[in-house]
Formats: structure tokens, C-alpha cells, sequence
């Protein structure tokens, strides 16, 4: 064992103790402070200021103070970008942030943002999954709503992702988003157009019980 994991062993077993066992966030952020100042030496305060960020991310998740803790998490990532822990936190917190927005787009330009930014994520199967959850949920209201256009826009985005990423995906969810475009198309007596959602949606979702069904119901008008 190095003098270096030696010290930044005993920091974080002194973390467990402040931060987890007694949460005194305060206190122990004066702790950190104190620490580095008086550390010199840059690869073991790398060691320690990885620990601190993760630990205090982990706290703020866990009590459901999101921003602060992906603040907490980035920094992490940025100290090591190739640790799993941190790459799968900093994904469960970008997905949680989300969950408090009823904007899909709104998320979804946030998700372009943050893979732009840490290019691991592009990869994530996790933040994958929810790049489709929040195109089909933004294609579907929006169909709901009749608003075709914008409908058509979130589902090709869609079907651009899932063709370059091969995600494997819930067909049931798919078979909605498509089958609110069916909808909206009936509703606007253009049945030629509500037909062809529904084929572009049993490639992606070829087990969806919505969309078979329609495809019948359509074999059986014609």
C-alpha cells in the first residue's frame, strides 16, 4: 500500500464517519478546505478532492437535492472520467433531474448538452434509454394534441437514434407513440397517413399489440 492510498484511505473512512454516519455537511466541507490548503502534493489531492465530490454527491442524491449533486458529480467526472461508480452516478442523476421536468424537449436539449460536454454518456445505455423514453413521450403528446408536425419531428429523431444506437426497447411505449400518431391522422380524415405510422412503427416495435392490432383493423378496411 502507498503512503498515497494510505492517506486517502483514512479520508475516506473519516468521510463515512462526518458525512454518511452524522451528515455534517458543513463540517465537513471546513475539513476538506482545511485539507487542502496544506496539501501540496496534486496527485494526492487529486485522490482526496475524487472522494469528497463523489461522497458529497452520493449525500445530496440520497436527501434528493439533484443540482447540487450532480455540481458535486461532474466534478468527479472530471477528476476521472473512467471510473464506472462515477459515470453510472452521474447518469442516474441527469435521469432524476429529468423526472422533475414535464418538458421532454426541454430535457432533451439538456441530454444533448450534457453528452456534448462528458462523451462517455454517448455510449450509456442508461441515458440511451431515456433519449428514446423522451423522444416517444414528446411524439406523443404532441400527436395527442394534433400537432403532426412537431409529432413527426420527435419520431424521427427517434427512429434516427435508435437506427445508429440499436437500443433495445420496451414496444409497448414504442407502439403508443406511433399509435398516437394513428390517432391524430384519423382524427384529421387522412387514414393514408395513419396507415403509414403504423408500419414505420412495427419496424422498431414488431411485437407491439397495438400496432398489430391496427395493422389488422387496416388489412380488414381495405
Amino acid at each position: 500500500m502507498t503512503l498515497y492510498t494510505a492517506i486517502a484511505g483514512e479520508f475516506e473512512s473519516m468521510t463515512g464517519k462526518i458525512l454518511v454516519e452524522q451528515n455534517k455537511q458543513d463540517y465537513y466541507n471546513q475539513v476538506y478546505k482545511t485539507i487542502s490548503e496544506n496539501i501540496s502534493d496534486t496527485l494526492l489531492m487529486k485522490n482526496i478532492s475524487l472522494i469528497y465530490h463523489k461522497l458529497l454527491a452520493r449525500a445530496n442524491y440520497f436527501e434528493g437535492y439533484y443540482e447540487l449533486a450532480l455540481d458535486h458529480i461532474f466534478n468527479a467526472y472530471q477528476l476521472n472520467p473512467n471510473n464506472l461508480e462515477i459515470s453510472s452516478m452521474l447518469s442516474s442523476l441527469i435521469i432524476e433531474k429529468g423526472k422533475n421536468s414535464n418538458n421532454p424537449k426541454k430535457v432533451i436539449t439538456e441530454l444533448d448538452d450534457y453528452t456534448a460536454k462528458y462523451s462517455s454518456l454517448k455510449s450509456n445505455l442508461i441515458i440511451n434509454k431515456y433519449y428514446v423514453i423522451c423522444y416517444l413521450t414528446a411524439a406523443e403528446s404532441y400527436f395527442i394534441e394534433n400537432n403532426t408536425s412537431n409529432g413527426n419531428k420527435f419520431l424521427t429523431l427517434f427512429e434516427a437514434f435508435m437506427d445508429a444506437n440499436k437500443v433495445d426497447f420496451d414496444q409497448d411505449i414504442i407502439g403508443r407513440a406511433y399509435g398516437e400518431a394513428w390517432r391524430s391522422y384519423v382524427r384529421l380524415k387522412d387514414r393514408p397517413t395513419a396507415y403509414k405510422y403504423v408500419n414505420r412503427g412495427l419496424k422498431y416495435a414488431p411485437f407491439s399489440k397495438e400496432l398489430l392490432e391496427k395493422k389488422r383493423w387496416i388489412a380488414e378496411e381495405r
